[in-house]
């Protein structure tokens, strides 16, 4: 008994202890990347909405419940605060690593497409957002999904 509880609780530590990844900081011009992609998935309900924004402000928002998907642009001030948000985080050229066990959480998996021809990549979770520096790049994303499927 003592024998499974130990694999149980080294199991456990496995799933939520950090990979260390190789981490890369987005430069402030908004040339220097492509596309930003989040899919923010999870929670009780079963959500599952992306949002897609080129370099140039466009952006396109789907969510899988109800099936719908809209299109819009960024204003200046909100593309200007999206190149401030994405500047100021770090992005692994690694695959995400794995979220803490939670059933009830969202997910965020973020993707930027680079100018040097790179994708970065974070996934971070309702548990771990607040200490991974992506809580502002997140909220902002999510006013963005919520105003445009209120339209």
């Amino acid at each position: 008994m003592k024998r499974l509880t130990f694999i149980f609780l080294i199991a456990l530590c496995a799933c939520t202890t950090p990979i260390p990844t190789q981490s890369e900081t987005m430069p402030a011009e908004s040339n220097q990347w492509l596309r930003i992609r989040m899919i923010h998935s999870g929670g009780i309900m079963g959500l599952l909405r992306t949002i897609e924004i080129s370099n140039s402000g466009s952006a396109i928002i789907t969510d899988d419940r109800p099936a719908e998907s809209k299109a819009l642009q960024l204003s200046t001030s909100e593309l200007i605060q999206l190149n401030e948000l994405i500047s100021s985080v770090s992005f692994s050229t690694q695959a995400p690593r794995p979220t803490s066990v939670c059933a009830d959480c969202f997910i965020y998996a973020i993707e930027l497409d680079t100018e040097q021809s790179k994708t970065l990549q974070i996934q971070v979770d309702d548990t771990d957002i607040n200490e991974s520096g992506f809580s502002e790049l997140v909220s902002f994303l999510r006013v963005v999904i919520e105003k445009a499927l209120a339209n």
